[in-house]
């Protein structure tokens, strides 16, 4: 694959995002990224309705999944994602691997040994039980790794594949996604869904001891960079659409 020095990372931009932005600009390059289009996220599930504790009851997972259909369908960027470690192959050809890594193996990552949080770079070679990456998140290009630390933190990996995409329709877009912020996918929007999450915490004594308890650094809260994400969701979609 092309070298990705010199592409110029998203500030606001999550890990996964600026993968999908690195692909955008080496594999269609003329083409206006539109992964920001319905970026207005905002998932919750109210406390009544699962046991699971509130990092994993709050997301911005629907994005990710449009952003993957965006990539597709704008861009003919396809991304076949697998668990199964042993498909990681040396031989990969012209687009590197994108591998989901565990932070906690990350020794770059500001979570290493201290959080396990979802993190996405490329692979671009592997040689002598080591492989070569790249991570456009933290600027770092030709970095080495061990097999085996990747191995003990893999996530999953995607294989990335082109074909042909369609026209974007700016008009249509805009208003789906409008439509996907004030119905939500069952009839409830955004408004609603803040509105539950606001009462939960007000109405719960163990919210800050659990900010606490979750980690020692703040920044490597769950849910801190859900609510982070969120609101940079929200900057792009309005920068995006303008």
């Amino acid at each position: 694959m092309k070298t990705l020095k010199g592409f110029c990372k998203d500030p606001d931009a999550n890990c996964l995002e600026n993968i999908f932005l690195a692909l955008i600009h080496y594999l269609t390059p003329n083409c206006l990224p539109h992964i920001y289009s319905y970026c207005w996220d905002f998932g919750y599930l109210e406390k009544e309705k699962s046991s699971l504790e509130l990092s994993k009851r709050l997301s911005n997972t629907k994005d990710r999944t449009t952003q993957q259909r965006l990539l597709k369908q704008y861009h003919g960027i396809s991304i076949q994602w697998s668990e199964h470690y042993d498909l990681l192959k040396r031989n990969m050809g012209e687009i590197p691997y994108i591998i989901c890594m565990d932070t906690f193996w990350c020794s770059w990552n500001l979570a290493y040994q201290s959080a396990h949080i979802p993190h996405y770079f490329f692979v671009t070679k592997i040689e002598n039980g080591y492989v070569e990456f790249d991570d456009p998140y933290y600027d770092l290009y030709n970095q080495t790794l061990p097999l085996q630390i990747l191995k003990k933190g893999f996530i999953k990996m995607g294989k990335v594949s082109v074909s042909t995409y369609c026209e974007f329709d700016p008009l249509i877009e805009f208003f789906h996604s409008i439509k996907n912020v004030t119905e939500g996918y069952d009839g409830k929007g955004d408004y609603h869904q803040i509105t539950l999450l606001a009462e939960e915490i007000k109405k719960d004594d163990y919210f800050q001891q659990y900010l606490i308890k979750e980690t020692d650094v703040p920044a490597n809260s769950k849910i801190l960079i859900t609510l982070n994400h969120i609101a940079k969701g929200r900057l792009k979609y309005c920068k995006h659409w303008n």
